[in-house]
């Protein structure tokens, strides 16, 4: 870890969540309006045995830092500016981002940035092996939308049905 108290990618070991994981002291509960903190303790492995989406667990010393769950999904064309501009097919594979969350006391460490550029790099080596040309995500608060931002995502020119609800993507060329 780097001396100015943030975590880099290299601080942490990612396993993917299986029933052997001890979940005990992961608690993201602080600010939690989605229900992060229930999701993990409570539906992820079914999610996960259902093939819904792949739950990886981002460790510091033996302890859970924080989690993200993905999933495979596609943007259609008009979703993004750049699609357009590079290739005219109605949808593009995507990696969907469904669920990112930080253990609480750890918050404001840069944890989540680094789980996202681990992410992106999921996404890139899914891109080689089966295709993919965007990360997406959905998201309704403001402070997440500007974090978002800052790692990257671009907001999508079209409104969801959802008027708070924000869909975002990221080109991975």
């Amino acid at each position: 870890m780097s001396c100015n108290n943030k975590f880099n990618l290299n601080d942490f070991s990612v396993k993917k969540l299986d029933d052997k994981t001890d979940l005990s002291e992961f608690d993201c509960s602080d600010n939690d309006d989605l229900g992060l903190d229930e999701f993990i303790h409570k539906e992820a492995l079914e999610y996960q045995n259902e093939s819904m989406g792949v739950t990886y667990l981002f460790y510091n010393d033996d302890k859970i830092a924080g989690y993200i769950t993905v999933a495979m999904g596609s943007i259609g064309v008009k979703m993004t500016e750049l699609a357009v501009e590079i290739y005219d097919k109605k949808r593009y594979p995507a990696l969907w981002l469904g669920r990112l969350a930080v253990q609480s006391k750890l918050r404001r460490r840069a944890v989540g940035k680094c789980m996202i550029l681990w992410c992106i790099g999921l996404a890139k080596k899914t891109s080689i092996e089966i295709g993919c040309r965007f990360i997406v995500l959905v998201t309704k608060d403001e402070s997440r939308i500007k974090f978002y931002t800052e790692c990257g995502f671009r907001e999508c020119p079209v409104d969801l049905k959802e008027k708070d609800t924000k869909m975002m993507y990221f080109p991975l060329f």
